[in-house]
C-alpha cells in the first residue's frame, strides 16, 4: 500500500517505521497514495492520528498521562511519542488491513532494552509487566 504521511520530522521516520509493523510493504509518498495519515502533537503528551481513506476519516488520539511520572525526564518524550505513534497506526490500520502484529508495539524492537530502560527510571517489575502487556 502506499501512504500519504502529514507530519513534522522527526515523527515522519518514526511513521513509517510503525507503518512498516502492520504493513511490511509499506510505502510513504508525496503523491497518490491509498491512505493518508496525519499526526498531530500537542502540548506535552498530547497525540492526535487521523486516518484519511476513502469511506472517510477515523481518529485515535492518547493523553499520555504516563510522561507526566517524575521518574520520566524530558528526553525521554520522544520515546514516548514514538511508542504511542506505534500503538496509533496499530489501532488505527490494523483492522483496515486486517492485520495485527503479535508483538503489538514491541514489534521490531528488543523488548529487553525497554525493560531495562524502565529499570534504570525506577520502575518495578511489576509495573514493567503492566506496561508492557
Amino acid at each position: 500500500m502506499r501512504y500519504l504521511v502529514n507530519c513534522a520530522p522527526p515523527e515522519r521516520a518514526n511513521m513509517e517505521a510503525a507503518l512498516k509493523i502492520v504493513d511490511p510493504q509499506a510505502v510513504v509518498t508525496k503523491d497518490a497514495a491509498d491512505y493518508q495519515l496525519e499526526l498531530t502533537v500537542r502540548a506535552v503528551c498530547f497525540i492526535r492520528l487521523t486516518l484519511v481513506k476513502k469511506e472517510g476519516m477515523e481518529h485515535w488520539e492518547q493523553q499520555d498521562q504516563e510522561i507526566n511520572d517524575p521518574r520520566y525526564h524530558r528526553a525521554d518524550r520522544h520515546q514516548r511519542h514514538k511508542e504511542l505513534i506505534r500503538r496509533g497506526v496499530i489501532k488505527l490500520l490494523g483492522p483496515e488491513l486486517n492485520r495485527w502484529p503479535v508483538w503489538g508495539i514491541l514489534s521490531g524492537v528488543r523488548p529487553m532494552k525497554i525493560y531495562h530502560y524502565l529499570r534504570a527510571k525506577g520502575f518495578t517489575k511489576e509495573e514493567i509487566r503492566q506496561r508492557l502487556s
